[in-house]
Protein backbone atom coordinates (compact mmCIF):
# COMPACT_ATOMS: atom_id res chain seq x y z
CA UNK A 1 0.00 0.00 0.00
CA UNK A 2 2.46 2.60 0.88
CA UNK A 3 4.76 1.52 -2.43
CA UNK A 4 1.33 2.36 -4.68
CA UNK A 5 0.62 5.86 -2.37
CA UNK A 6 4.60 6.63 -3.74
CA UNK A 7 4.02 5.58 -6.81
CA UNK A 8 0.51 7.56 -7.18
CA UNK A 9 2.52 10.85 -5.14
CA UNK A 10 5.18 10.63 -7.83
CA UNK A 11 3.00 10.64 -10.65
CA UNK A 12 1.26 13.94 -9.41
CA UNK A 13 4.64 15.68 -9.50
CA UNK A 14 4.88 18.61 -11.95
CA UNK A 15 7.05 18.27 -15.03
CA UNK A 16 7.77 20.41 -17.89
CA UNK A 17 4.92 20.04 -20.79
CA UNK A 18 4.91 20.86 -24.34
CA UNK A 19 1.78 22.83 -25.79
CA UNK A 20 2.90 22.04 -29.25
CA UNK A 21 5.40 19.84 -30.12
CA UNK A 22 8.36 17.75 -28.05
CA UNK A 23 11.73 17.69 -27.16
CA UNK A 24 13.90 15.09 -28.84
CA UNK A 25 13.85 15.23 -32.97
CA UNK A 26 12.83 11.00 -33.95
CA UNK A 27 14.80 10.15 -37.02
CA UNK A 28 13.37 7.54 -39.40
CA UNK A 29 15.13 4.31 -39.39
CA UNK A 30 15.08 4.51 -43.75
CA UNK A 31 15.37 7.28 -46.06
CA UNK A 32 12.01 9.59 -46.41
CA UNK A 33 11.78 8.65 -50.08
CA UNK A 34 11.20 5.42 -49.02
CA UNK A 35 8.20 6.18 -46.60
CA UNK A 36 6.60 8.77 -49.18
CA UNK A 37 6.86 5.59 -52.03
CA UNK A 38 5.85 2.74 -49.63
CA UNK A 39 2.61 4.96 -48.90
CA UNK A 40 1.86 6.21 -52.33
CA UNK A 41 2.14 2.67 -53.79
CA UNK A 42 -0.20 2.12 -50.66
CA UNK A 43 -2.63 4.28 -52.21
CA UNK A 44 -2.59 3.25 -55.61
CA UNK A 45 -2.84 -0.83 -54.40
CA UNK A 46 -6.06 0.45 -52.86
CA UNK A 47 -7.35 2.09 -56.38
CA UNK A 48 -6.52 -1.39 -57.87
CA UNK A 49 -8.40 -3.40 -55.32
CA UNK A 50 -11.44 -1.19 -55.32
CA UNK A 51 -11.76 -0.94 -58.82
CA UNK A 52 -11.29 -4.77 -58.97
CA UNK A 53 -13.91 -6.06 -55.96
CA UNK A 54 -16.01 -3.19 -55.08
CA UNK A 55 -18.06 -3.02 -58.33
CA UNK A 56 -21.19 -3.18 -56.51
CA UNK A 57 -22.95 -1.33 -54.03
CA UNK A 58 -23.44 -2.67 -50.27
CA UNK A 59 -26.54 -4.47 -49.87
CA UNK A 60 -29.44 -1.75 -48.29
CA UNK A 61 -29.77 -2.01 -44.27
CA UNK A 62 -32.86 -4.42 -42.89
CA UNK A 63 -34.89 -4.10 -40.20
CA UNK A 64 -32.93 -5.98 -37.36
CA UNK A 65 -29.57 -5.07 -39.12
CA UNK A 66 -27.37 -5.40 -35.70
CA UNK A 67 -25.69 -2.28 -38.14
CA UNK A 68 -28.67 -0.30 -38.36
CA UNK A 69 -29.05 2.80 -36.38
CA UNK A 70 -31.20 3.05 -33.74
CA UNK A 71 -31.93 6.38 -31.60
CA UNK A 72 -31.26 5.87 -27.54
CA UNK A 73 -33.65 7.57 -25.55
CA UNK A 74 -32.49 9.46 -22.30
CA UNK A 75 -35.07 10.98 -21.24
CA UNK A 76 -34.59 14.14 -18.67
CA UNK A 77 -31.03 12.62 -18.26
CA UNK A 78 -29.81 14.59 -21.02
CA UNK A 79 -30.74 17.71 -20.78
CA UNK A 80 -29.63 17.53 -16.74
CA UNK A 81 -25.92 16.46 -18.22
CA UNK A 82 -26.12 19.29 -21.02
CA UNK A 83 -26.35 21.63 -18.57
CA UNK A 84 -23.65 20.49 -16.15
CA UNK A 85 -21.69 20.48 -19.22
CA UNK A 86 -22.31 23.72 -20.19
CA UNK A 87 -21.54 25.32 -16.49
CA UNK A 88 -18.19 23.53 -16.16
CA UNK A 89 -17.30 24.51 -19.80
CA UNK A 90 -18.49 28.33 -18.95
CA UNK A 91 -15.95 28.09 -15.72
CA UNK A 92 -13.12 26.74 -17.90
CA UNK A 93 -13.71 29.15 -20.00
CA UNK A 94 -13.54 31.85 -17.04
CA UNK A 95 -10.73 30.15 -15.27
CA UNK A 96 -8.13 29.80 -18.65
CA UNK A 97 -8.68 33.56 -19.70
CA UNK A 98 -7.75 34.20 -15.89
CA UNK A 99 -4.52 32.26 -16.12
CA UNK A 100 -3.55 33.32 -19.85
CA UNK A 101 -4.50 36.83 -19.29
CA UNK A 102 -3.08 37.54 -15.58
CA UNK A 103 -1.04 34.54 -14.84
CA UNK A 104 2.39 34.14 -15.11
CA UNK A 105 3.97 34.31 -18.60
CA UNK A 106 5.86 30.86 -18.90
CA UNK A 107 4.22 28.81 -21.06
CA UNK A 108 5.47 25.90 -19.00
CA UNK A 109 3.75 27.27 -16.21
CA UNK A 110 0.81 29.07 -17.37
CA UNK A 111 -2.24 25.97 -17.67
CA UNK A 112 -3.84 28.15 -20.39
CA UNK A 113 -1.34 26.93 -23.00
CA UNK A 114 -2.15 23.20 -22.16
CA UNK A 115 -5.75 23.45 -21.69
CA UNK A 116 -6.18 25.35 -25.31
CA UNK A 117 -4.14 23.73 -27.47
CA UNK A 118 -3.58 19.85 -25.46
CA UNK A 119 -6.63 19.44 -24.11
CA UNK A 120 -9.24 21.08 -26.13
CA UNK A 121 -7.69 21.26 -29.48
CA UNK A 122 -6.73 18.03 -29.71
CA UNK A 123 -7.78 16.26 -27.23
CA UNK A 124 -11.59 16.99 -28.04
CA UNK A 125 -10.73 16.94 -31.63
CA UNK A 126 -10.03 13.10 -31.37
CA UNK A 127 -12.82 12.30 -28.63
CA UNK A 128 -15.31 13.82 -31.20
CA UNK A 129 -14.19 11.72 -34.08
CA UNK A 130 -13.96 8.46 -32.03
CA UNK A 131 -16.98 8.87 -29.97
CA UNK A 132 -19.66 11.60 -30.92
CA UNK A 133 -19.78 15.29 -31.33
CA UNK A 134 -19.86 16.36 -27.12
CA UNK A 135 -18.85 20.68 -28.70
CA UNK A 136 -22.80 21.75 -28.87
CA UNK A 137 -23.00 20.77 -24.82
CA UNK A 138 -19.65 22.04 -24.07
CA UNK A 139 -19.55 25.47 -26.18
CA UNK A 140 -19.35 28.01 -23.74
CA UNK A 141 -20.27 31.02 -26.14
CA UNK A 142 -23.10 28.75 -27.06
CA UNK A 143 -24.30 29.03 -23.34
CA UNK A 144 -23.54 32.13 -22.50
CA UNK A 145 -25.22 33.20 -25.64
CA UNK A 146 -28.98 30.68 -24.55
CA UNK A 147 -28.97 31.87 -21.08
CA UNK A 148 -28.24 35.46 -21.96
CA UNK A 149 -31.33 35.13 -24.21
CA UNK A 150 -33.26 33.00 -22.26
CA UNK A 151 -33.19 35.58 -19.42
CA UNK A 152 -34.55 38.20 -21.84
CA UNK A 153 -37.48 36.12 -23.23
CA UNK A 154 -37.86 35.51 -19.30
CA UNK A 155 -38.00 39.19 -19.04
CA UNK A 156 -40.82 39.85 -21.34
CA UNK A 157 -38.16 40.49 -24.35
CA UNK A 158 -40.44 38.21 -27.25
CA UNK A 159 -37.75 37.67 -29.70
CA UNK A 160 -34.29 37.44 -26.97
CA UNK A 161 -31.62 39.31 -27.50
CA UNK A 162 -31.31 38.11 -31.62
CA UNK A 163 -31.31 41.23 -33.70
CA UNK A 164 -32.84 38.97 -37.04
CA UNK A 165 -30.28 40.11 -39.72
CA UNK A 166 -30.56 37.81 -42.33
CA UNK A 167 -26.46 36.44 -43.27
CA UNK A 168 -25.82 36.86 -46.74
CA UNK A 169 -26.28 33.65 -48.71
CA UNK A 170 -23.71 34.52 -51.45
CA UNK A 171 -21.11 34.62 -48.28
CA UNK A 172 -22.35 31.58 -46.84
CA UNK A 173 -19.65 29.14 -44.79
CA UNK A 174 -16.75 30.84 -46.60
CA UNK A 175 -15.95 32.87 -43.12
CA UNK A 176 -15.39 29.50 -41.65
CA UNK A 177 -12.74 28.78 -43.90
CA UNK A 178 -11.25 31.66 -43.51
CA UNK A 179 -11.26 31.47 -39.39
CA UNK A 180 -10.04 28.12 -40.08
CA UNK A 181 -6.82 28.72 -41.77
CA UNK A 182 -6.42 32.17 -39.51
CA UNK A 183 -6.01 29.58 -36.83
CA UNK A 184 -3.47 27.50 -38.11
CA UNK A 185 -1.45 31.32 -38.74
CA UNK A 186 -2.28 31.48 -35.26
CA UNK A 187 -0.93 28.17 -33.93
CA UNK A 188 1.88 26.92 -36.18
CA UNK A 189 3.48 30.81 -37.92
CA UNK A 190 2.08 33.16 -35.35
CA UNK A 191 4.26 32.56 -31.65
CA UNK A 192 0.78 32.57 -30.08
CA UNK A 193 1.04 29.50 -28.10
CA UNK A 194 4.34 30.82 -26.70
CA UNK A 195 2.58 33.95 -25.01
CA UNK A 196 -0.22 33.04 -22.77
CA UNK A 197 -0.89 36.88 -22.80
CA UNK A 198 -1.58 36.11 -26.65
CA UNK A 199 -3.31 33.22 -26.16
CA UNK A 200 -5.95 35.20 -23.55
CA UNK A 201 -6.14 38.30 -26.23
CA UNK A 202 -7.62 36.06 -29.19
CA UNK A 203 -9.87 34.16 -26.67
CA UNK A 204 -11.36 37.27 -25.60
CA UNK A 205 -11.41 38.85 -29.07
CA UNK A 206 -13.34 35.63 -30.26
CA UNK A 207 -15.78 35.56 -27.44
CA UNK A 208 -16.86 39.25 -28.28
CA UNK A 209 -16.82 38.48 -31.91
CA UNK A 210 -18.59 34.91 -31.63
CA UNK A 211 -21.29 36.51 -29.23
CA UNK A 212 -21.79 39.68 -31.54
CA UNK A 213 -22.21 37.31 -34.46
CA UNK A 214 -24.93 34.99 -32.66
CA UNK A 215 -26.95 38.12 -31.32
CA UNK A 216 -26.94 39.61 -35.15
CA UNK A 217 -27.83 36.51 -37.10
CA UNK A 218 -29.08 34.25 -34.46
CA UNK A 219 -26.95 30.82 -32.98
CA UNK A 220 -28.08 28.67 -35.85
CA UNK A 221 -27.44 30.87 -38.86
CA UNK A 222 -24.15 31.82 -37.36
CA UNK A 223 -22.71 28.39 -36.25
CA UNK A 224 -23.67 27.34 -39.38
CA UNK A 225 -21.75 29.34 -41.38
CA UNK A 226 -19.39 31.25 -39.22
CA UNK A 227 -18.47 29.53 -36.24
CA UNK A 228 -15.14 27.93 -37.47
CA UNK A 229 -15.30 25.37 -34.10
CA UNK A 230 -18.94 24.68 -34.49
CA UNK A 231 -18.01 23.75 -38.14
CA UNK A 232 -15.02 22.10 -37.02
CA UNK A 233 -16.48 19.68 -34.71
CA UNK A 234 -19.60 18.76 -36.52
CA UNK A 235 -17.79 17.75 -39.07
CA UNK A 236 -15.46 15.26 -37.26
CA UNK A 237 -18.63 14.74 -35.37
CA UNK A 238 -19.83 12.57 -38.75
CA UNK A 239 -17.29 10.32 -38.52
CA UNK A 240 -18.71 8.73 -34.84
CA UNK A 241 -20.30 5.87 -33.81
CA UNK A 242 -23.00 8.74 -31.91
CA UNK A 243 -25.04 11.44 -33.26
CA UNK A 244 -27.47 13.79 -32.57
CA UNK A 245 -31.31 12.11 -32.13
CA UNK A 246 -33.98 13.89 -33.84
CA UNK A 247 -35.13 14.40 -29.72
CA UNK A 248 -33.60 17.01 -27.44
CA UNK A 249 -33.30 13.63 -24.97
CA UNK A 250 -31.77 11.24 -27.21
CA UNK A 251 -28.84 10.12 -28.91
CA UNK A 252 -28.12 8.06 -32.39
CA UNK A 253 -25.87 5.10 -32.51
CA UNK A 254 -24.75 4.23 -36.09
CA UNK A 255 -22.07 2.50 -37.52
CA UNK A 256 -19.02 4.30 -37.19
CA UNK A 257 -18.75 7.19 -40.25
CA UNK A 258 -22.14 6.67 -42.30
CA UNK A 259 -23.05 10.08 -41.18
CA UNK A 260 -20.36 10.87 -43.78
CA UNK A 261 -21.34 8.75 -46.81
CA UNK A 262 -25.48 9.38 -46.40
CA UNK A 263 -25.01 12.91 -46.98
CA UNK A 264 -22.90 15.15 -49.09
CA UNK A 265 -20.76 18.70 -48.48
CA UNK A 266 -23.90 21.22 -49.40
CA UNK A 267 -21.72 23.82 -50.95
CA UNK A 268 -18.33 24.84 -52.47
CA UNK A 269 -17.01 26.82 -48.81
CA UNK A 270 -17.56 23.08 -46.98
CA UNK A 271 -15.68 21.64 -49.98
CA UNK A 272 -13.06 24.20 -49.18
CA UNK A 273 -13.13 23.74 -45.49
CA UNK A 274 -12.93 20.27 -45.63
CA UNK A 275 -9.92 20.26 -47.65
CA UNK A 276 -8.72 23.08 -45.06
CA UNK A 277 -8.84 20.31 -42.14
CA UNK A 278 -6.58 17.91 -44.24
CA UNK A 279 -3.98 20.49 -45.52
CA UNK A 280 -3.58 22.75 -42.15
CA UNK A 281 -2.72 19.47 -41.11
CA UNK A 282 -0.09 18.72 -43.61
CA UNK A 283 1.31 22.34 -43.19
CA UNK A 284 1.80 22.16 -39.72
CA UNK A 285 3.83 18.61 -40.84
CA UNK A 286 5.89 20.65 -43.26
CA UNK A 287 6.60 23.64 -41.44
CA UNK A 288 10.17 23.49 -40.08
CA UNK A 289 11.08 20.56 -42.06
CA UNK A 290 13.66 19.92 -44.90
CA UNK A 291 10.99 20.48 -48.05
CA UNK A 292 9.78 23.58 -45.92
CA UNK A 293 14.08 25.57 -45.83
CA UNK A 294 13.69 24.34 -50.08
CA UNK A 295 10.67 26.68 -50.43
CA UNK A 296 12.23 29.93 -47.99
CA UNK A 297 15.35 29.82 -50.08
CA UNK A 298 12.83 29.67 -53.90
CA UNK A 299 11.11 32.49 -51.63
CA UNK A 300 14.01 34.24 -51.04
CA UNK A 301 15.01 34.19 -54.79
CA UNK A 302 12.01 35.01 -55.98
CA UNK A 303 11.12 37.66 -53.61
CA UNK A 304 13.89 38.98 -51.31
CA UNK A 305 11.82 42.15 -50.23
CA UNK A 306 8.93 40.52 -49.06
CA UNK A 307 10.33 38.28 -46.89
CA UNK A 308 10.82 38.83 -43.34
CA UNK A 309 13.32 38.31 -40.14
CA UNK A 310 9.90 36.21 -38.32
CA UNK A 311 9.08 34.45 -41.06
CA UNK A 312 5.26 35.32 -41.59
CA UNK A 313 5.21 35.96 -45.70
CA UNK A 314 7.12 32.79 -46.10
CA UNK A 315 4.42 30.86 -43.47
CA UNK A 316 1.65 32.62 -44.75
CA UNK A 317 2.01 31.70 -48.68
CA UNK A 318 3.03 28.51 -47.91
CA UNK A 319 0.02 27.77 -45.61
CA UNK A 320 -1.72 29.36 -48.47
CA UNK A 321 -0.37 27.60 -50.99
CA UNK A 322 -0.82 24.30 -49.28
CA UNK A 323 -4.36 24.90 -49.48
CA UNK A 324 -4.78 26.22 -52.93
CA UNK A 325 -2.91 23.36 -54.41
CA UNK A 326 -5.00 20.44 -52.07
CA UNK A 327 -8.12 22.26 -53.50
CA UNK A 328 -7.22 22.71 -56.89
CA UNK A 329 -6.40 19.14 -57.25
CA UNK A 330 -9.43 17.73 -55.63
CA UNK A 331 -11.53 19.65 -58.17
CA UNK A 332 -9.64 18.29 -60.59
CA UNK A 333 -9.44 15.09 -59.96
CA UNK A 334 -13.70 15.21 -59.36
CA UNK A 335 -13.83 16.88 -62.81
CA UNK A 336 -11.82 13.65 -64.61
CA UNK A 337 -13.81 11.10 -62.43
CA UNK A 338 -17.16 13.06 -63.75
CA UNK A 339 -15.55 12.99 -67.40
CA UNK A 340 -14.90 9.21 -67.02
CA UNK A 341 -18.18 8.45 -65.50
CA UNK A 342 -20.62 10.75 -67.50
CA UNK A 343 -23.58 10.24 -65.30
CA UNK A 344 -22.55 13.33 -63.08
CA UNK A 345 -21.50 16.44 -63.02
CA UNK A 346 -18.14 17.59 -61.21
CA UNK A 347 -19.94 19.90 -58.98
CA UNK A 348 -21.79 16.93 -57.48
CA UNK A 349 -19.20 14.49 -57.06
CA UNK A 350 -17.09 17.18 -55.51
CA UNK A 351 -19.86 17.50 -52.63
CA UNK A 352 -20.63 14.23 -52.51
CA UNK A 353 -16.90 12.60 -51.92
CA UNK A 354 -15.93 15.39 -49.67
CA UNK A 355 -16.76 14.12 -46.81
CA UNK A 356 -14.31 11.27 -47.33
CA UNK A 357 -11.29 13.34 -46.69
CA UNK A 358 -12.36 13.79 -42.81
CA UNK A 359 -11.02 10.06 -42.16
CA UNK A 360 -8.06 11.23 -43.72
CA UNK A 361 -7.84 14.37 -41.56
CA UNK A 362 -8.51 12.55 -38.71
CA UNK A 363 -5.53 10.42 -38.97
Amino acid sequence: MIHALAVLAASLLPAAARAHGFDERYDLPAPLAYFVAGAAAAVALSFVVAALFARRAPPAAREGDPLRSAALVLGPILPALRLVCQVVSVSLLCFTLAAALWGTGDPMMNLAPTLIWTIWWVGLSLVVALVGNLWPALDPWRALFEWTDAAARGLGIRRGIVLGLRWPQALGAWPAVALLLAWTWLEVIYPLASVPYRLGCAALAWSGVTLAGMVCFGREAWQRNADVFAIYFSTLGRLAPLGPGAQGNSILVRPPGEALITSDAGSAAMIAFTVAMLSTVLFDGLHGGQAWLVFEQMLKRSVPQLLDTNGYFAGTAGLLGVWLVFFAAYECTCIVSAWLVRNSSATRMARRFAPTLVPIAVA
